[in-house]
């Protein structure tokens, strides 16, 4: 058996062919060079391992307080109750049943 070659004719690219390939490859490498600096220059930027520590630290220390000023105060305050009362239920919240797509669940 012959193997035969089909030799297909492509015309040469005309010059705005040629330009519109060269600026849309241009602008892609160019993004993917501005994502590249962008991103090394926040990481650099974030919070260091101290300034997290000393961040976390703050906030624990600021949820205690609050916490101690609740405790202080009867309770609730922070809840919007008046803190010395019991709480009142808030009926049946569950969500109700549908059948759209009972074929997934099975049928009723």
């Amino acid at each position: 058996m012959r193997k035969v070659e089909v030799l297909i004719y492509r015309p040469p690219l005309c010059l705005s062919e040629q330009v519109r390939i060269a600026a849309t490859l241009g602008g892609f490498f160019g993004l993917m060079v501005i994502l590249v600096v962008y991103k090394s220059k926040c990481k650099s930027r974030s919070l260091s391992d101290e300034h997290l520590e000393a961040a976390i630290t703050a906030a624990v220390n600021e949820e205690e307080k609050l916490d101690t000023i609740a405790a202080l105060n009867g309770g609730g305050a922070f809840f919007g109750g008046s803190g010395g009362g019991p709480r009142r239920s808030l009926g049946n919240m569950s969500a109700p049943a549908y059948t759209r797509f009972s074929s997934f669940a099975g049928s009723k």
